[in-house]
């Protein structure tokens, strides 16, 4: 079960995940996020990158889906190849080899049109994850507002110190190169996320399928992996708890099939268990004070 007390706030990812999740996946989600009404929370800045990421991650799948499709064919070929073979070698026709023959033809033809009816679904089809939105009542989810110019600029300046420094969740993107635009977005995420806790003092469980360590979560120093320390430190500074769950996580904790499932929000004794896991001096206010 989800306590009332919380927000459930969705990242970009899990929504991009419907690409290549299954029917079951899709409806135990849709499922989920319509039982918690008001709780569901989507970041604007989660919107932004689900629309910006979107149309590649349709490409992605479509061109995995020929990768996928040939490698499956030419293993027909080499079954083929290799039966013919032995045959020709050994100067015998094995019984059923014409029978069998045939059936790899069918498998193939079968196989050939299941592929082919999947791209023409993922060419046609629109965003899934814009579907997968438009299929949510308006009082089941909110979702965030776009910010003004100005703070739009001041939060993605705070973004990019935070990727630099290397402080969660920015201390997931690799390298020491000045960060990309397209970069930003799970920093940007947070920095909503830290607005709408100011404003609403409400507990937050956040749902992602992004496990990079230093980013939403980290290894603890009893070697257990949750959510990051610092991020649970911060929130618990405007007196609200934090954690990072998975989406099977979430579905169980919401379906009925899934009895005693429980998310617990990380406030409390868990931040004074795992704050001390990596202290970070500049992990402060400081963003709030960056124009």
């Amino acid at each position: 079960m989800i306590t009332r007390g919380a927000d459930v706030v969705l990242d970009a990812c899990v929504l991009l995940r419907l690409w290549k999740a299954d029917e079951q996946e899709c409806a135990d989600l849709l499922r989920s996020v319509v039982g918690l009404g008001a709780q569901a929370f989507l970041p604007y800045q989660a919107l932004c990158e689900v629309r910006r990421l979107a149309p590649d991650i349709r490409h992605d799948t479509i061109r995995d889906l020929d990768r996928d499709g040939a490698k499956l064919l030419d293993r027909f070929e080499q079954v083929v190849f290799h039966a013919r073979t032995r045959r020709d070698h050994f100067g015998l026709e094995p019984v059923g080899f014409r029978d069998f023959l045939l059936k790899v033809a069918e498998a193939k033809s079968i196989l050939c049109q299941l592929f082919a009816k999947r791209k023409v679904e993922y060419g046609e089809s629109a965003l899934a994850a814009e579907e997968f939105l438009g299929r949510i009542p308006g009082s089941a989810l909110r979702v965030g507002e776009p910010l003004g110019e100005a703070e739009a600029a001041r939060r993605e300046r705070v973004a990019g110190l935070m990727i630099k420094y290397k402080i969660a969740p920015g201390g997931a993107v690799k390298g020491n190169a000045p960060p990309r635009p397209q970069q930003l977005g799970d920093c940007l995420i947070w920095l909503e996320l830290l607005d709408d806790a100011r404003r609403r003092h409400r507990d937050i469980i956040f749902v992602t399928t992004d496990h990079r360590s230093n980013g939403w979560i980290e290894r603890h120093r009893d070697g257990t992996w949750g959510t990051h320390p610092l991020l649970v430190s911060r929130m618990a500074r405007l007196r609200v708890g934090f954690t990072v769950v998975s989406v099977r996580q979430f579905i169980d904790a919401c379906v009925a099939e899934a009895p005693g499932a429980e998310l617990r929000v990380a406030a409390g004794a868990e931040q004074d268990r795992h704050e001390t896991v990596r202290p970070f001096p500049l992990f402060t206010d400081w963003a709030d004070d960056v124009r």
